[in-house]
C-alpha cells in the first residue's frame, strides 16, 4: 500500500466518523429538542382535559338550573291547572244552579198558568152563581108597598145654613125625637146643608 491509498484510507475513515458524529449530533439534537414538543403536547392534553372538564361542570350547573328552573315552570303550571280545575268545578256548580233555576222558573210558570185557569174558572163560576142569584132574587122579588108610596108623598124639608133640629122640629111642630125617629138620626149625627129631611108623613097631612 502506498501513501496516497493510506492517505485515501485516513481520509474516509475521518470522513465517516465525522459523519458519525454528525449524526449523532442530529440524534441528540431531535431527542433534545423532542423532550420539550412531548411536554407541550402532554401540556396541550392536559388544558384539553381541563377544559372538557371544566366545560362538563358548567354544563352541568347549566343543567342544573335549566332543570331547577323548568322544575318551577313546571309546580306554577300545576297551580295554575288546579286554579283552572277550580275554576271549572265553579262553572260546572253554576251551570247546574243555573239548570236547577230554570226547572224552577218553568214550574213557577206553569204553576201560574194552573192558577190563573183555575182563577179564572172560579170567576166564571162565580159570574154565574152571581147571575143566577139575581135572577131568582128578581124573580122572588116582592111587589112595592104602600109604605114606598107613603114616603114618596111624604113632606121634606131642605136643610139651610146653620139650621138646626130644634128649629126645623119647631117650624113643622115636631120634637126633636121626632123628627129623628122619622129620618132615623142618631144624637151624634150632624146634619149639613143641602140636606132632606121629613117633617111629616102621608098620614099626619
Amino acid at each position: 500500500m502506498n501513501n496516497d491509498d493510506y492517505v485515501n484510507q485516513t481520509n474516509e475513515e475521518a470522513g465517516v466518523e465525522l459523519l458519525e458524529e454528525r449524526e449523532r449530533h442530529i440524534w441528540d439534537r431531535k431527542k433534545t429538542s423532542s423532550i420539550p414538543l412531548v411536554l407541550l403536547g402532554l401540556g396541550f392534553v392536559v388544558m384539553i382535559f381541563l377544559f372538557i372538564v371544566f366545560l362538563s361542570k358548567t354544563s352541568d350547573i347549566a343543567s342544573k338550573t335549566k332543570i331547577e328552573n323548568l322544575e318551577k315552570r313546571l309546580v306554577f303550571l300545576e297551580e295554575r291547572f288546579g286554579k283552572i280545575d277550580k275554576i271549572d268545578e265553579k262553572l260546572i256548580l253554576l251551570d247546574t244552579q243555573g239548570k236547577k233555576f230554570e226547572l224552577f222558573v218553568d214550574r213557577f210558570d206553569r204553576f201560574e198558568t194552573s192558577m190563573s185557569l183555575k182563577m179564572d174558572i172560579i170567576n166564571n163560576e162565580l159570574f154565574t152563581t152571581q147571575k143566577r142569584g139575581k135572577k131568582a132574587a128578581e124573580t122572588k122579588k116582592p111587589e112595592p108597598k104602600k109604605i114606598s108610596k107613603k114616603k114618596e108623598d111624604s113632606v121634606y124639608h131642605e136643610v139651610k145654613a146653620k139650621e138646626t133640629l130644634y128649629q126645623i122640629s119647631r117650624r113643622y111642630g115636631l120634637s126633636v125625637d121626632d123628627l129623628r125617629k122619622l129620618n132615623r138620626l142618631t144624637p151624634e149625627t150632624v146634619i149639613h146643608p143641602g140636606q132632606k129631611l121629613i117633617v111629616a108623613p102621608v098620614e099626619s097631612r
